[in-house]
């Protein structure tokens, strides 16, 4: 089962402390982004996502900052 908490930071060490209370392995804990850096780097990974170089583009951004001067 997943489950998401929002843990006010006046609460933080109580919670990490009764977490601790629990038998190894009984919870794990994840960080807000963890589940969406994984899926990228998945993606990544297999090939399927649509990746640009750097310098794509960048003459096109550097004329309109030049632009602007």
């Amino acid at each position: 089962m997943t489950i998401k908490i929002d843990i006010k930071e006046q609460y933080l060490a109580q919670f990490e402390a009764l977490l601790k209370t629990l038998p190894v392995g009984a919870v794990e804990v994840k960080k807000t982004l963890d589940d969406e850096i994984d899926k990228r780097v998945e993606k990544y990974k297999s090939g399927k996502m649509k990746t640009t170089s750097f310098m794509v583009g960048l003459d096109e951004i550097r004329e309109n900052l030049v632009s602007k001067l």
